[in-house]
């Protein structure tokens, strides 16, 4: 493209020696000014900018393979803003608020805790909008339901946002985790409680991708029989010092 320039503009020069005087009535000066604009916006057009700082995946293009408008050849991954779509029960989002402090893990970093706050909560789901057919609503339960007849339950997003601020656990898209919500800031017990939990499903993640709440029961039986052993210990040798 840079030769092809050259070569333009070198034509052009060679037009316009010609008569100074009378260049631009000419037809052979005119094509050769708008065939080098039509070069030079061609080049510019060659490097590609992003709109935001990220990281390009997926790529896949070699050297000779034509770029054809509207057909994307890579992927563009915004490092800049990050977030977390987790969908809850409906008659859970009653207490939560944009701002609600919010505990998160993820499934590729087991036993990892990390803390966001709510960004959004849902407005709406597709369940919810009706498709006019000109027939009367059918409620049937032994029939496939209409996206107008209401289900026994909706999980409504509640979008989280997250910081990417630990290089050694780089956020990915795609990845999938759990969330620990504290509605209207919760209660002290409870928050404590739902952290315990919160941690030890996070820690199995390490043992299968979805625990058994019978695993989880074992677990916590477990660690407060190893509590209690543990303070037992302790509590008689005090005894003995005494």
């Amino acid at each position: 493209m840079t030769a092809e320039l050259d070569r333009l503009r070198e034509y052009l020069k060679t037009a316009e020696a010609i008569d100074p005087f009378r260049q631009s009535g000419f037809p052979t000066v005119r094509q050769a000014k708008e065939a080098l604009n039509d070069a030079a916006l061609a080049l510019e057009r060659t490097t590609i900018k992003a709109s935001t700082d990220g990281i390009v995946a997926n790529f896949q293009l070699t050297e000779g393979t034509y770029a054809r408008p509207g057909i994307p050849v890579a992927s563009l991954i915004d490092t800049t803003r990050w977030r977390m779509v987790a969908a809850v029960p409906e008659n859970w989002l009653g207490k939560i608020r944009p701002g609600d402090k919010v505990y998160y893990s993820l499934r590729n970093y087991p036993g990892r805790l990390r803390t966001a706050t709510v960004d959004y909560v849902g407005r709406g789901v597709v369940q919810g909008q009706g498709v006019p057919s000109g027939n009367l609503p059918d409620t049937d339960p032994r029939r496939t339901r209409q996206t107008d007849t209401p289900q026994a339950g909706q999980d409504f997003q509640v979008v989280i946002g997250l910081q990417d601020d630990r290089p050694d656990q780089p956020l990915r898209v795609g990845a999938t985790g759990r969330v620990t919500i504290f509605a209207g800031g919760g209660f002290p017990v409870v928050n404590g409680l739902a952290t315990i939990l919160h941690t030890v499903f996070s820690w199995l993640d390490y043992l299968h991708p979805k625990p058994s709440l019978l695993v989880v029961a074992l677990v916590v039986a477990m660690i407060v029989g190893i509590i209690a052993y543990l303070r037992h210990r302790f509590s008689s040798r005090r005894a003995l010092v005494q």
